[in-house]
C-alpha cells in the first residue's frame, strides 16, 4: 500500500511511504522510498500582448485558467508582408504549429495541457513549421530556403545563417525568390486586423477615427478604430 507522508515539501511535491499490508513485517523505511514533482502541463513564458510559438506530438489546450487571458492559433495564411493566424482554436492538433498569445498586460507563464480529445482537422500554412525536437539548420538549406523565426516584435524575421531550432518550437520557411521582409503577426477570422503595439509604431501615414466617425491621432489605447476605411483592432 501507500500514503501520503507528512513531511514539509516545497510547493508543488510531494511523497509517496510505502507500508507494510497486513502480517508483513516491513517497516516502511528502505530506499526505496522516493519524492517526484507533480505534472502540471507545459508552461510557456510570454510577455504581455506578445506571442510564442509551440509544437507538440501531443494536442494541448490551454489550462482553464487562461482561457481569458490566451489563445491558441496557427498561421492559416503568408503573405509577402504578413503571417494571417487563424480564429482561436481551443485544442490544437498534436503535430500542428502554433502560435500563443498572451492577452494580457503583463507577463504570463501560460500553461499548456495535453488532451485526450479529438482535435478538428486545422488549416495550416505550407510554409509555416515546428519541430518537436532540436533542430539543426544547415548551411545547405539555408541556401535552398529562407528561415524566419518569430521575434520579440511579433514578427517572423529572416534568419539568414546556419544554425539552431530550438524544441518545440516553429519558423517559417519561405522560397527565397519571394519578398525577404519581415512577416508581422495579424488576426483574421473576424473580419478585423489586429495590431499590437510592437506594429502599431510601422503604421505612420493615413488617418485613424474612433467608431463614432471622429477624427483622431494614432491611437495609444485598445480598442476598435478606422484606418484608411479599414477597421482595425488594437490589441
Amino acid at each position: 500500500g501507500v500514503e501520503l507522508a507528512d513531511f514539509d515539501f516545497a510547493p508543488g511535491l510531494y511523497a509517496l511511504k510505502a507500508v507494510a499490508k497486513d502480517g508483513s513485517d516491513y517497516d516502511g523505511e528502505t530506499a526505496l522510498s522516493n519524492t517526484f514533482q507533480l505534472f502540471q502541463g507545459y508552461p510557456v513564458e510570454i510577455a504581455a500582448q506578445s506571442f510564442a510559438t509551440y509544437y507538440s506530438d501531443e494536442a494541448l489546450t490551454l489550462e482553464d485558467s487562461f482561457a481569458e487571458t490566451a489563445g491558441l492559433y496557427t498561421v492559416s495564411e503568408v503573405t509577402p508582408t504578413e503571417a494571417v493566424l487563424s480564429e482561436k482554436i481551443d485544442v490544437m492538433p498534436k503535430r500542428t504549429p502554433m502560435l500563443i498569445y498572451n492577452e494580457s498586460d503583463q507577463t504570463q507563464q501560460i500553461l499548456l495541457i495535453p488532451t485526450a480529445d479529438v482535435a478538428p482537422l486545422t488549416d495550416v500554412a505550407d510554409e509555416f513549421k515546428g519541430t518537436a525536437v532540436e533542430k539543426e539548420v544547415t548551411a545547405e538549406e539555408v541556401a535552398a530556403t529562407n528561415f524566419y523565426v518569430l521575434t520579440d516584435q511579433n514578427q517572423f524575421v529572416w534568419v539568414k545563417d546556419a544554425g539552431t531550432i530550438a524544441a518545440n518550437k516553429c519558423w517559417l520557411e519561405i522560397a527565397p525568390s519571394e519578398a525577404a521582409g519581415a512577416r508581422r503577426i495579424v488576426f483574421s477570422g473576424s473580419g478585423t486586423t489586429g495590431i499590437d503595439a510592437a506594429t502599431l509604431r510601422d503604421i505612420t501615414t493615413g488617418d485613424w477615427y474612433d467608431l463614432n466617425g471622429r477624427k483622431i491621432n494614432m491611437p495609444t489605447k485598445k480598442g476598435v478604430y478606422i484606418f484608411n476605411g479599414k477597421k482595425v483592432v488594437i490589441k
